[in-house]
Formats: structure tokens, C-alpha cells, sequence
């Protein structure tokens, strides 16, 4: 039982983190990352596109940066906070997100994110739907 509620309390934190990031800006590293979050729903920026001003969050908005966890994502996430706050566009910046959810999932970069964040994702449609079929055999007998 204390397994169940790990679990569904994960999952709750995962789906507050990608509402967070959906009514947000994201912004990533690369184009790789940009997919991987819009498989999750969420729409994100390149850095290198803001930084140079070809790309400009959303006014209102709070930016999250989503850099990997290593050094050069460390100095890109300086260089992307330097440039936002010289823009001086007033829109609340957050780094903290990014860096709770690669560790929540157990990655070092965003790109890794994904089959992670879906096995959290999608282990209550197993449970609820009849998908796992092995566990439910066994519940009934049948296994």
C-alpha cells in the first residue's frame, strides 16, 4: 500500500510539474530537448535562439530553463539568465524546476526525460484498465 501512494504521489508531482512548465516558457539546449517536451505537451524555445534575440518568451509568462545537469548546461543556463535579465522583459525566471524534474526522473539531461516520465505516467492506465494483464491473472487466480 505504501508502494501505491509513492507512486501515485509521484505521479502527481510529475503531472504539477508539466502543467508548471505548459503555463510557462521552457527553454532548452537543443532542438532534441524541444522534442521530448512537446511529446509531453509542452511547448519549449532553443536558448541559443532567445539569447541572440530570434526567439522571445511569451510577455506574462514565468521562464523555466531546462538545461542538462553538466557543465556545459551550467554555463548556458548562466548565459540564458545574463541575456533574460538584460533584456529586461520582467518575466519571473526559474531553474529550479528543470533541475527537480531530471532528478525526479532520474536523468542528466532532458533528453533522457521521456521513457521515464511516461512509465510514471502511464502506470495508472495499467492498473485501472486492465492493461497488465499478469497482475491481474494473478489476482484472480489465473496466473
Amino acid at each position: 500500500m505504501q508502494q501505491m501512494e509513492k507512486e501515485y504521489r509521484q505521479k502527481r508531482h510529475l503531472q504539477e510539474m508539466l502543467e508548471r512548465l505548459r503555463e510557462g516558457v521552457a527553454i532548452v539546449e537543443g532542438k532534441h530537448d524541444v522534442a521530448v517536451l512537446e511529446r509531453l505537451g509542452v511547448h519549449a524555445l532553443v536558448y541559443s535562439a532567445v539569447e541572440s534575440g530570434k526567439s522571445a518568451p511569451e510577455k506574462g509568462k514565468t521562464i523555466y530553463i531546462l538545461t542538462d545537469n553538466d557543465k556545459g548546461g551550467d554555463e548556458k543556463r548562466e548565459r540564458l539568465k545574463s541575456a533574460l535579465l538584460a533584456m529586461d522583459i520582467g518575466h519571473a525566471i526559474n531553474e529550479e524546476l528543470g533541475r527537480k524534474l531530471l532528478q525526479m526522473l532520474g536523468a542528466t539531461s532532458i533528453e533522457q526525460i521521456y521513457g521515464p516520465a511516461m512509465e510514471i505516467l502511464e502506470e495508472e492506465k495499467s492498473d485501472n484498465h486492465g492493461k497488465n494483464i499478469s497482475r491481474h491473472s494473478k489476482i484472480y487466480g489465473r496466473g
